[in-house]
């Protein structure tokens, strides 16, 4: 059977789009801020020289050295789009990926290669459950569907938490010469550590959700293993109790990889565009209906508690009396005193 590239194709297209655009987008970003860095540096050494003529400098000479060298890199790296692809966006675009394959381990060189390995030993073990069933082993027929179905849907949705994380980090690092500009001075030096910080975290995302991923199949393929042997103790026939293992294990695995960009976010101090994803909100929303259920229906009971009460008092308001209707004090109104006025004139025509 020919091996799978699927992902393969995909990741090939996605990442020459995302190396065009982050390249494309700096060298704008560097040109814009030629100018505007210019009159930073202008501002920084009036600042500089005004620290000098005060004093606050003890050591000029060596100061004045490391400041040089400082700003030269700073405003180097901000406005020179090929000096910020070579040494900034190339590597911080790469790294995920590199490290995700150093992990993996064996063969396997980037992450596209691991997901396409993973719908091939799926497929593999799918078809091998289905031509071990029949109608006196319909058990394995279960099997077959499950394996194929875990293996296809853990491998898109950590595909698509990927490719989220890449265009997140590409669209961060395209505008990184802003930030880069920002470590000029010590009081926008914090935009700089929250841009690096969102680097990091959209590129933790990529490698924890593949490591995930990896975990997860390898799980799947030992309990599929001990589910057939399972199966050839009893006669060839897969019963329903070993399959349920291989369902949890599939939903564990799926929620786990819903978890991943997350938990990124929690360790680089950020927030990854791989949590904001469609699947990430279905997944938020999921969980928010099952939190919210208690509530919803304490609530519904207060709500249906006061309306009861609501049309009690109504009906204990304006129901009494033997002629329906009597209402007390003033407060039926101006409706009710026209009314009693009407009665009483009527009450002394007879009389009279």
């Amino acid at each position: 059977m020919d091996s799978s590239q699927v992902f393969q194709t995909l990741f090939q297209y996605v990442d020459a789009a995302v190396a065009k655009y982050v390249t494309d987008i700096a060298a704008t970003m560097a040109g814009t801020l030629q100018s505007f860095g210019r009159q930073l540096l202008i501002l920084y050494v009036i600042l500089w020289g005004w620290s000098m003529m005060r004093g606050m400098i003890q050591e000029p000479v060596m100061d004045g050295v490391w400041r040089i060298v400082k700003i030269f890199t700073i405003f180097s790296l901000a406005t020179n789009s090929a000096l910020y692809a070579s040494y900034i966006s190339n590597f911080l675009f790469q790294w995920p990926t590199e490290l995700a394959s150093t992990l993996q381990g064996g063969a396997v060189t980037d992450s596209a290669q691991m997901l396409d390995q993973m719908l091939d030993k799926g497929n593999l073990l799918g078809g091998q459950a289905w031509e071990k069933a029949s109608l006196a082993n319909i058990g394995a027929y279960f099997l077959s569907i499950t394996v194929y179905l875990t293996t296809w849907i853990s491998a898109a949705i950590t595909g698509l938490v990927i490719i989220t994380a890449k265009y997140g980090l590409a669209i961060t690092l395209a505008i990184g010469p802003l930030f880069i500009l920002g470590l000029m001075f010590e009081s926008t030096r914090r935009w700089f550590d929250a841009w690096l910080g969102t680097v990091i975290t959209e590129g933790l995302a990529i490698v924890m959700s593949v490591m995930a991923a990896t975990l997860i199949f390898k799980l799947m393929s030992a309990t599929y293993d001990a589910t057939q042997s399972d199966a050839a103790a009893n006669s060839g026939i897969v019963t329903m109790s070993a399959i349920s293992a291989l369902v949890i294990y599939a939903i564990a695995g799926v929620f786990t990889i819903f978890k991943m960009p997350v938990l990124a976010g929690s360790i680089g101090g950020s927030l990854s565009t791989g949590s904001a994803s469609p699947l990430g909100w279905a997944y938020d929303k999921i969980k928010g209906a099952a939190s919210n259920t208690p509530r919803m229906a304490k609530a519904g009971y207060k709500a249906g508690r006061a309306a009861y009460g609501g049309l009690r008092g109504a009906a204990g308001r304006f129901g009494k009396g033997s002629e329906g209707g009597s209402v007390q004090g003033t407060r039926a109104g101006a409706p009710m005193a026209i009314y009693r006025k009407i009665t009483s004139a009527s009450s002394r025509r007879r009389a009279a």
